[in-house]
């Protein structure tokens, strides 16, 4: 399982790809991100983020509180599969 540090107010840049050939998505509990890829288009926040097949995106977020946070694919059965991780907010 990936686990990944960070400080409270600490900017961070998550870059996901879906090498996969369906449809994923990247749900990050307890914290807002932003898009940062310009593909959209626009800047969008969410907590969880469409992934088309061979698509790269980068999400921004700026954690405001300490905490275990959990990400994974909102796919039924894909976080079970490993598509999961977590998210440590010192």
């Amino acid at each position: 399982m990936p686990v990944y540090k960070a400080k409270v107010r600490e900017t961070v840049e998550f870059h996901v790809t879906n090498l996969g050939e369906q449809i994923h998505s990247f749900h990050l509990h307890g914290n807002k991100m932003i898009s940062s890829t310009s593909e959209r288009g626009s800047t969008i926040t969410s907590q969880t983020f469409p992934l088309v097949q061979g698509t790269l995106e980068s999400f921004i977020v700026k954690p405001d509180k300490p905490a275990i946070w959990l990400f994974h694919c909102h796919v039924v059965g894909h976080a079970d599969a490993g598509m999961i991780g977590l998210f440590i907010v010192e």
